[in-house]
């Protein structure tokens, strides 16, 4: 009796992910699994089949680095990801999740602003963890949808846009949160200490948050707090949380930026090493190109979107307010994570998408061609281009 199939894939070449070169099999798959792996399949019945001479077969790829949790509920086919073998996503990187959304209005529209240019935009028909993972059900993803939930979610559910560490209350509150999550679907938590409110939390913070983790064995993914200058102290900081409370953590897009830094990145490999030889769970991802992709507020200062989009926006409109964020740019002391110094002048910076359609024309376009044509100043440009987006 032949062995029953449901699709059959005759004559690929394949690939198993060991590295060793690809050989020409029959792939079997019955159910969810694949069953045979062999030379020939003559004995198979029933089911497809699928004449795959000349074409590659390999487990499907898994992306240890997305944000489709903000497309995935209005593009559930994720094209994008199955077209390139990307079958399983890890999402909720860098601090962004969807949930929790406070029932506060202002905390609530400060997580949508926060979420503002990631994907489409949502309903935010959600509140716990468990309603937006069952959002993500309902929407019958092409893909596998492993969830993390954000320190940014989790820092304005607890106390909004805040530039100061948590009271007890509302590091309690945070941590319950986190928690719930985890037990409502999360895989860890991931957090983007560049970005704000992310950027206003210190170790402490991230590590009493952790202890919820460890409770779990769950995973902390960081985009770490710089990936400049102060590069190394940043994969310190990730290794110490991990070390700390002995649970698994993945530094997000291992890189170092500015031109001055180029080939200087061989002390942070040795730090996850030498921290890896201590038994820290300790992994890092990166990706092939040599350019990143933010929001354009990023290349101002913390300080300035402290209270959340709208109080940024008015800071924007005043001019003794430019003139701290012109001399906190071209001093570039270090304390921040200054793009602008990273990127090597407006110049590199490249403006993709605007929200705004009087603004189409500048998609494309780089800030120092625009402000040129413009006969104004860069920065004054970029801060009239965020006012104008809002």
């Amino acid at each position: 009796m032949g062995t029953r199939m449901d699709v059959l894939f005759r004559g690929a070449t394949v690939y198993d992910g060991s590295g060793a070169a690809g050989v020409q099999r029959d792939v079997v798959v019955r159910g969810e699994r694949i069953v045979v792996v062999g030379a020939e399949s003559a004995q198979m019945s029933g089911g497809r089949v699928v004449n795959a001479g000349g074409l590659a077969l390999a487990p499907g790829f898994i992306d240890l680095h997305s944000h489709a949790d903000h497309t995935l509920p209005a593009f559930p086919r994720a094209t994008n990801s199955v077209t390139q073998g990307v079958t399983t996503e890890l999402v909720g990187l860098c601090g962004f999740s969807a949930a929790p959304v406070s029932a506060d209005p202002l905390r609530r529209t400060q997580l949508q602003d926060l979420a503002s240019g990631i994907g489409p935009d949502l309903d935010w028909s959600w509140q716990t963890f468990a309603e937006y993972v069952e959002r993500f059900e309902a929407a019958k993803p092409a893909v596998n949808v492993a969830p993390l939930v954000g320190h940014h979610a989790l820092r304005i559910f607890g106390m909004g846009i805040e530039d100061r560490p948590p009271t007890p209350a509302e590091l309690s509150s945070m941590r319950q949160a986190l928690a719930d999550a985890l037990a409502q679907g999360a895989w860890g938590m991931s957090s983007g200490l560049v970005y704000v409110p992310g950027s206003f939390a210190n170790t402490e913070e991230l590590v009493e948050l952790g202890r919820e983790l460890q409770r779990e064995d769950a995973l902390y993914v960081s985009h770490i707090r710089d990936e400049s200058d102060g590069l190394v102290g940043a994969v310190d900081e990730a290794i110490e949380i991990g070390e700390r409370l002995g649970i698994r953590i993945q530094v997000s897009h291992l890189k170092i930026t500015a031109r001055r830094n180029a080939g200087h990145i061989g002390p942070a490999i040795q730090h996850l090493e030498a921290a890896r030889g201590r038994g820290v769970r300790a992994h890092a991802d990166v990706y092939p190109y040599l350019a990143g992709s933010t929001f354009l507020h990023q290349v101002l200062p913390p300080w300035v979107k402290a209270g959340g989009m709208d109080a940024m926006v008015e800071r924007l409109r005043i001019p003794e307010q430019r003139q701290r964020l012109r001399h906190d740019i071209e001093q570039d002391s270090g304390t921040w994570s200054n793009h602008v110094a990273a990127a090597g002048g407006w110049h590199n910076i490249l403006i993709a998408s605007v929200r705004n359609p009087a603004r189409r024309a500048d998609e494309g376009q780089r800030v120092a061609d625009l402000a040129l044509e413009a006969d104004c100043d860069p920065l004054d440009y970029t801060l009239d281009l965020l006012i104008a987006d809002r």
